[in-house]
């Protein structure tokens, strides 16, 4: 199974897809505030396969290819700081998979940035994933003065 979420930077609204090892659309689903007009708009222009999905030019569309592994487990094994386990699961199961997705993509992203921030310590991994506040989300960019 091949997965993708697709996030409209217009509306916000997203759009998942799931195509099966044959390459098949074989799940869709709609998340946002879908009028008639889009819901027809998404459904008319559908990608049945997974070669038309690649063949398709998505115009201000973010697409993040979806991690098979979107479990807590497997972002506990990547976060690796080990402390507050139950209310970090709690958290984590409040995410929508999107959200997870993103999680698990910036972690690479946010150790990385940790290497340049001498004496900072990583953040509880609760705290990171607390849907309240999005740590995920804060720019983890590196400057070429940090790297000095």
């Amino acid at each position: 199974m091949t997965r993708y979420i697709l996030t409209s930077t217009i509306t916000g609204n997203t759009l998942d897809l799931t195509y099966n090892h044959l390459g098949q659309l074989w799940e869709v689903r709609l998340d946002g505030e879908f009028d008639m007009e889009a819901h027809t708009k998404a459904f008319t222009h559908m990608p049945l396969t997974l070669e038309k999905y690649k063949s398709i030019s998505w115009k201000n569309t973010l697409i993040q290819e979806v991690p098979t592994d979107l479990s807590f487990d497997k972002f506990w094994e990547t976060y690796k700081v080990k402390v507050g386990r139950v209310t970090a699961q709690n958290f984590w199961e409040k995410l929508p998979d999107a959200d997870r997705m993103a999680v698990l993509v910036s972690i690479p992203k946010y150790d990385k940035w940790l290497l340049t921030k001498q004496g900072r310590e990583k953040k509880d991994p609760a705290t990171y994933i607390n849907p309240k506040k999005r740590n995920w989300e804060d720019d983890f960019t590196i400057t070429k003065a940090a790297i000095r």
